[in-house]
């Protein structure tokens, strides 16, 4: 109903409502009509300018030129809603766009006044505001269903109304929503993807990779994705799911499921949190509700954690774990990553590279790279280091000291302070207040205080 123009967007850039002379969407109609014999009496001036309304002064937004109003106040319209209004909260009020608001006033009756900008507009199906300038329905995109994905519209859209309510948004990227007043539209993405929506909530989409699908109005539905593989789902929330590569999934409405990959390897869960995987090779592994957790090997030997059975267990990727009659334990990756755990809480893993961490039940640990770096932390905080850059240690104080391969030294303190020598002969010195001393490899020193002042 006419091109963009100078009243198209305001406040937030929603578009503004309808002009009265106009063609009124039947949503906004009943604040433009308000009740004119009543106590207050209160509806739309549009000669003088001024809108009444029976909300509290707190209900406005003057920067935002927007007011929240009672659903009971508004019209209904199903679940179409103009682009000049969004909601409902969760009081059942909805936010309003006005035209610009210049002023408020409170009447101290139950209803305030807005003095508007409404501007000159010609009747609607002109084409077009006096001088080139907008129609009566400014810009803005249509509050719907949006694209396949259930998005919502993008306000950048131009709207073109029809006088029944129904609609048309293009936006910038091409895109295009058409919307009835009875719920139903449909959508034609700018990369090909479409969408139709019925008033009854059913519809079709197709994304632009391929997939397509349908909803039901109870919920249910069905997709087919580009990879080929294929989904359902149930209005009590069960489903199933078929992969390309024969994989398969159910589940039911309580949150209970079963799983068959193309591997052979199959799974089930429960709502209850249990779980159960058996492996190809004839492996179990069972989770249970209360946190317990059981392996059965292909030859039906069981270790449950916390029994420490002894036995060698052999996992689908490879891995393997071994229980010793000790209590302890090995596991080996597929990557060749050793790692092995004492009852007494202490352990070490071995990377394929030749790596070796190890670790007491105290809390005391060690790093031993390949490439020479040792890292040594002890339970009581303090440790060393040695690498390619040189070396250092700590106290459990927080006190240190280090020495680099180029021969420079240093010490630093727990409260803050240090010094150091380095390998030119110039050394340093800092002080917890801040202050401190440089002396270069020529014997010249420089000083300074707390505040950083030359001395």
């Amino acid at each position: 109903m006419g091109g963009e123009g100078d009243m198209g967007e305001y406040g937030d850039g929603s578009s503004s409502p309808p002009h009265p002379d106009g063609y009124v969407n039947p949503f906004i109609e009943p604040l433009f009509d308000g009740d004119s014999s009543g106590s207050p009496a209160w509806g739309l001036d549009g000669d003088a300018g001024t809108w009444t309304l029976p909300i509290d002064y707190d209900a406005v937004d003057q920067d935002g030129d927007t007011f929240v109003i009672s659903g009971d106040l508004v019209g209904d319209t199903g679940d179409y809603l103009p682009p000049e209004a969004s909601g409902p909260d969760e009081n059942g009020d909805y936010t309003i766009q006005s035209w610009p608001i210049e002023s408020v006033t409170d009447n101290g009756d139950g209803t305030v006044t807005l003095n508007v900008e409404i501007g000159e507009y010609n009747e609607a199906g002109d084409g077009g505001g006096p001088d080139g300038e907008g129609g009566p329905d400014g810009e803005g995109g249509h509050h719907g269903e949006g694209g396949p994905d259930g998005e919502e519209g993008m306000d950048e859209g131009v709207t073109e109304y029809n006088e029944d309510g129904s609609g048309t948004t293009t936006y910038p990227d091409g895109s295009v929503e058409t919307f009835n007043t009875d719920g139903s539209g449909t959508w034609t993405g700018a990369d090909g993807s479409t969408a139709s929506w019925n008033a009854d909530g059913s519809g079709t989409w197709t994304d632009a990779d391929g997939s397509t699908g349908t909803m039901n109005a109870d919920g249910s539905g069905s997709a087919t994705w580009a990879d080929g593989s294929t989904e359902q789902w149930n209005a009590d929330g069960s489903g199933t799911w078929t992969g390309a590569d024969g994989s398969t999934a159910s589940w039911d409405a309580e949150g209970n499921g079963t799983w068959t990959d193309a591997d052979g390897n199959t799974g089930s869960w429960s709502s209850d949190g249990s779980e159960t995987i058996t492996w190809a090779d004839g492996t179990t592994e069972t989770w249970g509700a209360d946190g317990s957790y059981t392996v059965t090997d292909a030859d039906g030997n069981i270790v449950e954690e916390g029994q420490m059975e002894t036995g060698e267990f052999h996992h689908d990727d490879g891995g393997t774990e071994v229980w010793n009659e000790d209590g302890s334990c090995t596991y080996t990756d597929a990557d060749g990553t050793v790692s092995t755990y004492n009852t007494d809480g202490s352990g070490s893993t071995t990377y394929p590279d030749g790596s070796v961490e190890t670790w007491d039940g105290d809390g005391n640990y060690t790093y031993e790279g390949s490439d020479g770096t040792t890292i040594i932390e002890n339970a009581d905080g303090s440790g060393s280091m040695v690498d390619d850059y040189g070396t250092c240690s700590w106290d459990a104080d927080g006190n240190g000291t280090w020495t680099d391969v180029d021969g420079s030294t240093g010490v630093w303190n727990a409260d803050g302070s240090g010094s150091y020598t380095d390998a030119d002969g110039s050394s340093g010195t800092w002080n917890a207040d801040g202050s401190g001393s440089y002396t270069d490899a020529d014997g010249n020193t420089t000083e300074w205080d707390s505040a950083g002042n030359i001395l």
